[in-house]
């Protein structure tokens, strides 16, 4: 059978932030690697779009589905204080398609290939994504017209979401990520940038 692709942060890759900002809503999100470690935080807000809300981090990259089953990655617990009523519901989403540009310079809407998972844990636990059970959406919609992953080549875009299910969940979230060979008392050593933007993030972006 093939084998699982191992989620790595190594090279360091440059992330950019998608929310809901850019349908006027105030959800925000940063992204930041330490080591082996992705740590995903921000605000999830419902109130500016009625129950809507979303706030992701997307990265280039070059995943072939036809190589490997799925992907494993390190899930780890909260290193912050939080309550019963923060976000704990997250998204592995894939893009296989380059974004179009609409001519008010924004990109069209793609269709995305999630896995979701739960952040609770009180120590740190692997998790398995394969590729049969990421399904397609558009708009953060079901999209059951569209093909299956596995028939795709491969993935162009990786993204981390936080988003709110229709409100069913909002307010801080944080969620830590890394490498599925990682000793968990493994050392960090700090890397790479905290929401990279502007050019260099544009340049990092070219597939």
């Amino acid at each position: 059978s093939a084998e699982l692709y191992s989620y790595s942060l190594e090279p360091a890759p440059c992330f950019r932030g998608v929310d809901d900002r850019i349908r006027g809503g105030r959800s925000i999100s940063h992204a930041s690697v330490e080591g082996k470690r992705l740590r995903f935080y921000g605000h999830l807000d419902i109130e500016a779009l009625g129950g809507a809300g979303f706030a992701s981090q997307c990265t280039p990259t070059s995943i072939s589905f036809s190589k490997f089953a799925g992907v494993r990655f390190k899930v780890y617990p909260s290193s912050s204080e939080t309550n019963a009523d923060n976000p704990k519901t997250f998204v592995l989403s894939l893009k296989t398609t380059l974004p179009e540009t609409r001519p008010d310079g924004r990109n069209k809407a793609r269709v995305a290939y999630e896995y979701s998972f739960s952040r609770e844990c009180k120590e740190a636990k692997i998790i398995v994504a394969l590729w049969k059970d990421f399904l397609p959406t558009y708009r953060g919609r079901p999209y059951p017209k569209a093909s299956s992953l596995i028939s795709q080549k491969s993935a162009v875009e990786l993204s981390w979401m936080c988003r709110s299910n229709f409100g069913q969940q909002a307010g801080d979230f944080e969620l830590v990520v890394g490498e599925p060979d990682e000793s968990a008392g493994a050392a960090k050593q700090p890397s790479a940038t905290t929401n990279m933007v502007g050019d260099n993030c544009a340049r990092c972006f070219v597939i």
